[in-house]
């Protein structure tokens, strides 16, 4: 440490100027970062001691080439202004608060959230800044940031602690929520087992209250061996609760699905995330068991020349030495043997003999490992792939065997839905025969057949109109009969009956033939 001939300010020596000023695409937040780091600078090294041509000399030294076509592009209102750091900076700043929209800054501040595992502390200072961005009033801007931490807390039981708070204030509000976080984390510092047991509660068995098992005797079982020998003893002990470790759980008291700190299950962030490894829903890529099991697979990226995003997967690497799904194929006149059908875009053959280097053909394809090491190859080349003529031509089906397929289906599928509704064909009606119509119980004659499949033109005693009926809604009234079959049909009398009147048989209109009861005269 040493100190400037003129005053007393002591200067640290080997500070370095701060990283140079580059605006991108959010000049304004760039602009507060750099500027903080330039004032801490300018005191460390007592810089605001030197002339102002030096001052602006540095500051011009440690910004790029478009913080400097800007810095040209300033109007001054003299010629000596340009020449004092003040001003220089005021004209900054002026340029970055007119570059902010303060619409978006003010959607940014409300749309802001706690993330999962983000500490309060940092979502308070993202809070803070943003709220300088947004040009709130000093009225305000306390209530506004309190209100935004009620809502964009991650934790629900510290939101309600919140909300029963009457009359609430910023530092009321971030006490309790730094109480809070102190309060969970040194819970799970107190009981780190059982937080990390409690994060698999979802699908697992249930352990009821029995005994302590640790004070039973362990279960002995004495092995004879084949030869002889003298038995020996093994003790197996039934593993306790105790013994008991989720699959999801480690001694760091680590959650086995978002990475996090332990804790409930039903409060994981990762519950809903679907893994961008092997596509299921519970937990993060960087938590996944399943990508520890699959080998590396080498991509093909596209080039600049290319109009894609897809990637091509080298998903098999073998060599061409099986017999079986093999083909001989030229290259370069040379046969060499290819695998079929491998389903891959991109086929990767070594360098050896029987490859013309002058026929290779420039390509934009740039092969990248898993880890993103490029990988060196060639050029690719183009060549005929031999086609068999005689299975080239096609061939035509038998019709007929096509037709009795469908006819027999229809058949299966007509003679299935008749038996399971139990429908049956009825007789068809003549023209002059008498019906009865169920929906009107009353007696009909049918005038003709209609158009409609089963369909029919009946006509009542009561209408002139003709009325259009399905057949299953029309029932056929029996003929009359000629005397000499009503005589042969009609049932004998026993000898040994005691009425001598004959009974008086009549017959339903289903053609059923009705008989009195016969009773004894005793």
């Amino acid at each position: 440490m040493a100190k400037d001939t003129k005053g007393n300010t002591p200067t640290i020596a080997g500070i370095r100027p701060p990283e140079k000023l580059v605006l991108g695409s959010n000049p304004l937040e760039q602009w507060k970062l750099f500027k903080q780091r330039w004032t801490t600078y300018a005191i460390l090294t007592n810089l605001d001691s030197l002339d102002d041509k030096i001052q602006v000399a540095l500051f011009l030294h440690v910004i790029d080439d478009d913080a400097l076509r800007t810095c040209n592009g300033f109007v001054f209102d003299t010629p000596d202004d340009q020449r004092k750091i003040s001003e220089v900076i005021s004209k900054f700043d002026e340029f970055a608060i007119g570059e902010q929209n303060i619409t978006f800054e003010r959607f940014k501040f409300n749309q802001l959230t706690q993330s999962p595992g983000e500490q309060f502390e940092t979502f308070l200072s993202e809070l803070r800044q943003l709220a300088k961005s947004c040009s709130f009033c000093d009225q305000c801007r306390d209530s506004l940031i309190r209100d935004r931490i009620v809502i964009g807390i991650r934790e629900p039981e510290t939101r309600q602690d919140l909300l029963k708070v009457r009359n609430l204030t910023l530092e009321k509000c971030i006490d309790i929520c730094r109480s809070a976080e102190d309060a969970s984390t040194q819970s799970r510092t107190i009981q780190p087992e059982v937080a990390a047991c409690n994060t698999n509660q979802k699908g697992k068995a249930r352990y009821n209250k029995k005994p302590d098992q640790s004070k039973q005797p362990a279960r002995t079982t004495t092995f004879k061996s084949p030869t002889g020998a003298t038995p020996h003893q093994r003790s197996f002990k039934r593993p306790t609760r105790q013994d008991y470790k989720p699959p999801n759980s480690n001694p760091h008291g680590q959650c086995g699905f978002c990475g996090y700190s332990a804790h409930n299950r039903i409060d994981c962030p990762a519950r809903r995330a679907t893994c961008s490894s092997c596509q299921k829903i519970g937990h993060y890529h960087k938590m996944c068991r399943s990508k520890d099991k699959t080998g590396g697979v080498d991509r093909v990226e596209p080039g600049s020349d290319w109009c894609t995003t897809q990637d091509t997967f080298l998903g098999h690497v073998q060599d061409a030495s099986g017999q079986e799904w093999m083909a001989q194929i030229n290259v370069d006149e040379h046969p060499r043997s290819f695998k079929l059908d491998t389903g891959v875009s991109v086929t990767v053959i070594g360098e050896g003999k029987g490859v013309n280097l002058r026929n290779l053909r420039k390509s934009g394809t740039q092969l990248r490992a898993m880890e993103g090491d490029n990988l060196k190859f060639l050029d690719f080349l183009q060549t005929k792939i031999p086609v068999l003529q005689d299975k080239l031509l096609p061939s035509t089906p038998n019709h007929q065997d096509i037709h009795g397929k469908e006819n027999r289906y229809k058949e299966s599928q007509r003679q299935n839905f008749n038996q399971r509704h139990r429908a049956k064909e009825l007789p068809e009606l003549d023209p002059g025969d008498t019906i009865y119509i169920n929906d009107l119980k009353r007696e009909a004659v049918v005038v003709e057949q209609h158009h409609s499949p089963r369909s029919y033109l009946v006509r009542t005693s009561q209408q002139t109109t003709p009325l259009r009926r399905n057949r299953r809604h029309l029932v056929a009234t029996p003929r009359e009969q000629s005397p000499t079959t009503e005589r042969d049909e009609t049932p004998t009398i026993p000898r040994n009956t005691p009425s001598p009147n004959r009974p008086d048989y009549h017959t339903s209109r289903c053609g059923r033939t009705i008989r009195p009861p016969d009773r004894l005269d005793l």
